[in-house]
């Protein structure tokens, strides 16, 4: 079993570092603007979708959901990620971050596969979905 996570970037001062964790598969939703609006997690074992505002990324509106509202900026503080398999695909089971003083673990971890701990904040830039969240991909805030 083997976690995609990208090489961050190499910047320079007027660029921002990304990165993104995830498997290979879905469709990719750049994300533009999303400060203050509600971002809601919904998941059972993995993590099923996620919706910003009326915007739904990954699979149904089932699952348990976990909501929060966005900062300004857009900025959250991302703890811990883990991709897992699902049907042979590698996807998003496990998401942990506060947001706007809200803690949101959603999905479910397990000791199968890596675990991404980041302890950072970062700006969630786009999400590929299909089913399922497959990867995220962030900028690292300032």
């Amino acid at each position: 079993m083997t976690n995609t996570i990208s090489k961050p970037n190499t910047v320079s001062s007027a660029e921002e570092a990304t990165f993104a964790f995830g498997g290979p598969r879905g469709s990719a939703h750049a994300l533009g603007d999303i400060g203050n609006q509600t971002i809601i997690f919904r998941s059972g074992k993995v993590l099923d979708s996620i919706q910003i505002g009326e915007a739904l990324y990954g699979g149904s509106k089932g699952g348990h959901p976990q909501q929060a509202t966005l900062p300004a900026d857009g900025r959250i503080y991302l703890s811990t990620l883990q991709a897992g398999y699902i049907n042979g695909d590698l996807v998003i089971n496990y998401f942990e971050a506060t947001i706007n003083g809200t803690l949101i673990k959603s999905g479910e971890p397990n000791s199968n596969t890596t675990m991404l701990r980041t302890n950072t904040f970062v700006i969630l830039s786009k999400i590929t979905s299909g089913d399922y969240i497959d990867s995220l991909e962030f900028t690292i805030a300032s």
